[in-house]
């Protein structure tokens, strides 16, 4: 009797071992890349196939974070029309955490699909970002319909009717608004890189609120030489 529920006892604590090793898997599932605040990985063209590889991206809180340009190609050809693209829309770098960007990555006419993670938090008391939300509106809190009051304007903050945006891809992105945090404006920003040795355009889909913070709903670059 005595060895029957030593035998149980071990088997519990097997078993709460195994769930609670489970559970810390979860939570340290990413692979982050070595640059905070950039994307990193690999578009490869082997004999296989095309190999894509992005790592998942740390952020501080109102950091500028590049999606795309950290991205390198291995066994691409010169003459080979790729095109990178990352959707963005649901990554909110004002709010403390993890969200998803989609990739799609086309090499003539191979497409990839791939999904990265982006944490953002609060920069460290030590160091990391400088910059700081002047206003995370709605965001800082679960906002609704009680509404929500901001301690510096007293004013209670409530959502309002979500703005839908055509993005560059066809598709669109539906960008939460609240009446002290709403969107003035829509631009597209365009730059150049040089990968490959070619041009590459990037060109990137932004919203600007009324607090004066960006958000980029989606990056494109590709050839255009």
């Amino acid at each position: 009797m005595k060895m029957k529920k030593i035998l149980v006892f071990a088997l519990c604590l097997i078993l709460l071992l195994a769930v609670s090793a489970c559970g810390k898997k979860d939570k340290e599932n990413y692979n982050f890349g070595d640059i905070k605040g950039k994307a990193t990985g690999t578009v490869e063209m082997t004999e296989s196939g095309l190999y894509v590889e992005i790592d998942d991206i740390l952020a501080d809180v109102g950091d500028d974070v590049d999606f795309t340009s950290g991205i390198k190609f291995k066994g691409v050809s010169d003459d080979a029309y790729v095109q990178i693209y990352a959707d963005t829309s649901e990554v909110d770098l004002w709010e403390p955490g993890t969200y998803e960007v989609d990739y799609s990555i086309s090499y003539d006419e191979l497409t990839v699909n791939r999904i990265a993670h982006v944490k953002v938090e609060e920069p460290s008391a030590s160091g990391g970002s400088s910059k700081s939300s002047t206003s995370k509106g709605g965001n800082n809190s679960s906002s609704n319909n009680q509404g929500y009051e901001d301690e510096t304007t007293g004013i209670v903050e409530k959502d309002i009717d979500s703005a839908k945006i055509d993005l560059l891809s066809g598709g669109v992105a539906t960008v939460k608004q609240t009446n002290l945090r709403f969107i003035e404006e829509t631009y597209t920003e365009n730059s150049n890189i040089e990968r490959n040795g070619r041009n590459y355009l990037v060109s990137k889909l932004i919203v600007k609120f009324n607090t004066g913070e960006l958000q980029v709903l989606e990056t494109i670059e590709h050839p255009v030489d």
